[in-house]
């Protein structure tokens, strides 16, 4: 063959030509709900002699009508496949509006509903949010930095709780049991100190071992002040003790942390024992007799 291209219009049915003749003419389906999978056009592809592959496993099960459209894709035979993109817009939509309804449906059943979402590889848009609310969904976790992003300053936005890779507190192939603990303990510092709602993930043991969940778990029972929430969880929590503006909760700033003086109804006051030290912290002298309790007189 001298040439060959494709075409994909709005038909949504795919063309293949050789030599500017028709070849073949392929249905993609006749909407996302018909669930004609790539895969499935990919082998009828393979049946009728062509060469087709996915360019990634993760798409193989989507429909295959979220395919760009596009007109006469050349094919350069020495050097290059032509790829069929999808349209992110309708890619967008399937993995929310769509999926959701699919899961809803199958849960009818138990009376069971899904209201909360992972985005797909932590992504995140304005588009994917619209497309989540509109969707039904009430909270999500999303990828990027979560530091910085706290209750005080910047707020927590339902839609978009941060997550992080436990990878980066954990690297797998230096992790032992000593390492895992401290490795939790900054983590519980740093969610401690700022007040952080964060989510954490993992891909399964190659980049987090059972033994380090354990570690990690263990470590959060017993530091006492870091709650584990589902994502559902988080919403309530942040409802409850949040004031909502412009999208986000905030929570009240607490008190300055460095301030340990008594108040004066304080019972600590004059209620200590010598300790053979004649100055407090701020270099007061210590009163004759009983000192207060605490580091400041």
């Amino acid at each position: 063959a001298k040439s060959a291209d494709q075409t994909l219009k709005n038909d949504t049915v795919l063309r293949v030509y050789i030599n500017d003749k028709l070849e073949k003419a392929i249905s993609l389906g006749t909407s996302s709900a018909d669930m004609r999978s790539l895969q499935r056009i990919v082998e009828q592809l393979h049946r009728l002699g062509f060469n087709a592959r996915l360019s990634d496993s993760f798409y193989r099960d989507v429909p295959a009508v979220l395919l760009m459209k596009t007109d006469r894709l050349d094919t350069l035979f020495a050097s290059f496949m032509p790829t069929l993109g999808l349209s992110p817009t309708n890619l967008t939509k399937y993995e929310t509006s769509v999926s959701h309804h699919l899961l809803n449906k199958k849960l009818a059943p138990w009376g069971a509903k899904v209201n909360v979402i992972v985005y797909p590889f932590t992504a995140f848009s304005g588009e994917i949010e619209r497309e989540s609310k509109k969707a039904g969904f009430i909270a999500a976790r999303a990828g990027g930095n979560f530091q910085g992003f706290d209750p005080y300053t910047a707020g927590i936005e339902p839609m978009r709780i941060y997550g992080t890779s436990l990878t980066y507190s954990f690297p797998p192939e230096t992790t032992t049991a000593q390492t895992a603990k401290q490795g939790a303990q900054m983590l519980i510092d740093y969610l401690n100190d700022t007040g952080a709602v964060v989510g954490v993930y993992s891909h399964e043991q190659n980049e987090f071992t059972f033994e380090n969940w354990k570690v990690l778990l263990k470590t959060l029972h017993d530091d006492g002040f870091v709650g584990v929430l589902s994502l559902q969880g988080i919403l309530k929590t942040l409802k409850k003790y949040g004031t909502l503006r412009d999208g986000r909760y905030f929570f009240p700033t607490p008190p300055d942390a460095g301030d340990y003086h008594l108040r004066a109804d304080s019972p600590l006051r004059a209620a200590g024992k010598p300790t053979g030290l004649t100055h407090d912290f701020e270099g007061k002298p210590l009163p004759q007799g009983k000192p207060s309790i605490g580091l400041y007189q």
